[in-house]
């Protein structure tokens, strides 16, 4: 019997790199680059909570990334009154989040176990070259047939047409035997479910799903993904 999956896309941040480590990384550097008092604890969760809201007018192609960069540190600077330069500021952000590889338990581990069995494509709405960095500077960095940034493309998952560019450029023709595996509803199993092919959600902190798409798979760790295709 033969592998039901033979394409497996692979969101990055959230899924395989921790990204609120590598968030919480960037803006503690940048502020004491830039001598911001700084309260860690207050100024991250304000800022994780203003960058989610931004990336997700993002994904609803109400803005885009180049305005993405500076719009989450203008609203950070005006919630704590900080008389700092956001183009500078967002600059140094994405020079440190560059060097921040920091991966998700069990992330290599399932990758490397895949890699020569399934074609694996790395899909990222996050800027190019600053997700380039990070996965050269981590071991993930030679498994990858495709990596696919939204940037480079001009369309951005959830879009159908992201997925269009992901299955062209790795010649992959088959809808049933794809599958994304990824942390966002609103971008990787919502841009999965509306392209029609398989998707896992990976949901480590058990939120409630109170959308209406249902993914075809939860896992919480991502070693369940190899007993998924196991018994696929």
């Amino acid at each position: 019997m033969g592998k039901k999956y033979e394409l497996i896309l692979f969101d990055l941040d959230g899924t395989l790199f921790d990204y609120n480590k590598a968030e919480e990384y960037a803006l503690t550097k940048s502020m004491n680059y830039f001598n911001i008092d700084y309260t860690p604890d207050l100024y991250v969760e304000n800022y994780r909570k203003i960058n989610k809201e931004v990336w997700g007018e993002f994904e609803r192609g109400e803005t885009n990334l180049d305005e993405l960069r500076l719009k989450r540190f203008r609203i950070l600077f005006d919630i704590f009154d900080i008389k700092q330069d956001t183009k500078a500021f967002s600059k140094s952000y994405l020079d440190f989040i560059a060097e921040a590889s920091f991966m998700i338990e069990g992330a290599e581990d399932v990758i490397s176990a895949l890699y020569r069995e399934y074609k694996i494509a790395l899909v990222t709405n996050g800027i190019y070259s600053t997700q380039y960095e990070r996965l050269k500077g981590s071991p993930l960095k030679d498994y990858f047939d495709i990596f696919i940034a939204s940037e480079k493309i001009g369309v951005a998952k959830p879009d159908p047409d992201f997925f269009n560019y992901v299955f062209n450029t790795s010649e992959h023709n088959d809808k049933k035997t794809a599958m994304i595996i990824g942390d966002s509803l609103s971008a990787d199993i919502k841009g999965g479910f509306d392209f029609g092919i398989d998707t896992c959600w990976f949901n480590p902190k058990k939120i409630k799903n109170e959308g209406k798409i249902e993914p075809t798979y939860e896992i919480e760790e991502l070693a369940q993904i190899k007993d998924i295709l196991t018994s696929s």
